[in-house]
């Protein structure tokens, strides 16, 4: 019977044995997970569920801002964005080629060369292959087999977008996105420290280095780093995750805490006098052909600093 079945029906006995090879193995990787795992990976499988499924998500606070004397912002906080992509779901919503160039218009438009060399056919091929190159990056990131991608808001080298999205060009994005109907989509908002004076009183300010994905960003240098635990604020944890579809799914037990924003810091500096001084020194040590200098303005009546500057400096915006 099974000679005359391999004779009249041998594509459906290939399936059957295809068939029963993937059950064995399926079976197989079940026992190994469900009864044959060794005790220490099993406690390891534990400890891995704990901290990664279980546990509760921590939850960044916003960083506290900075003033000078006069209320005047000389650090605030920002919200940006990181866009990512499930390059599966993206793949069955539309077509990635559609997608990257969509992106790479919004991102990277090309920018063609103007005045004395807007006919310059050397610096307009540039312009074009740069916009190519850029294209075939988020194409190449879309058709990733990587179930997550990073498409921009992150300085590692895989993400074609490294700087930050602001809100604005997020919701250019995103509406342009939501008419082709494009899945698998996702943007993290972050809140990063500003320094809307750029360079003004940069070294007694000091920098943030930002930490992801740990709980607290961390000040570095000047006053962000002596003032750190005031200005870092407190985490929050929530015990609520979301599926892929935007389902809440509880993982743990236990109330959750919203994230408490770092302090409002006012200091004795006067920007407008930091300015002046920051200016006057500038000059002076150019005109000296020195390599740096400092100047420190005192109030006489207390003591307070109402000016202090350094040169050589630094934007702390790109640090």
């Amino acid at each position: 019977m099974i000679r005359r079945l391999a004779r009249r029906g041998w594509r459906q006995l290939l399936l059957l044995c295809a068939i029963l090879l993937v059950f064995c193995l399926l079976a197989d990787r079940l026992y190994t997970l469900q009864v044959g795992v060794r005790a220490q990976d099993r406690l390891q499988l534990e400890k891995w569920y704990t901290a990664d499924v279980a546990a509760p998500q921590v939850e960044k606070p916003p960083r506290g801002t900075i003033v000078d004397v006069n209320g005047s912002s000389l650090v605030s906080t920002v919200t940006v964005y990181k866009l990512a992509a499930a390059p599966a779901l993206v793949l069955k919503s539309a077509k990635a080629p559609v997608v990257a160039r969509l992106l790479t218009d919004v991102l990277f438009p090309v920018r063609l060369p103007g005045g004395q060399y807007a006919h310059d056919p050397k610096r307009i091929q540039k312009a074009l292959d740069a916009y190519t190159a850029h294209y075939e990056d988020f194409l190449a990131a879309l058709k990733s087999s990587w179930n997550y991608v990073c498409l921009a808001g992150d300085e590692s080298y895989t993400c074609p977008y490294k700087s930050n999205l602001t809100q604005g060009l997020l919701n250019t994005l995103l509406g342009r996105l939501a008419k082709l109907s494009v899945a698998g989509i996702s943007e993290e908002p972050r809140s990063l420290p500003s320094y809307p004076n750029g360079r003004l009183a940069s070294q007694v300010l000091g920098y943030v280095d930002y930490q992801y994905p740990g709980p607290v960003d961390t000040g570095q240098y000047g006053v962000q780093q002596y003032y750190n635990n005031l200005l870092a604020g407190t985490p929050g944890h929530t015990t609520v995750r979301f599926d892929t579809k935007g389902n809440p799914i509880r993982v743990g037990t236990g109330n959750d805490a919203a994230p408490q924003a770092g302090a409002t810091l006012r200091l004795t500096l006067d920007s407008y006098v930091q300015y002046l001084v920051e200016q006057d020194l500038t000059r002076v040590v150019k005109a000296q052909h020195a390599t740096g200098g400092s100047i420190v303005v005192e109030r006489s009546g207390d003591g307070a600093i109402v000016a202090m500057a350094s040169t050589p400096s630094y934007d702390p915006n790109t640090w």
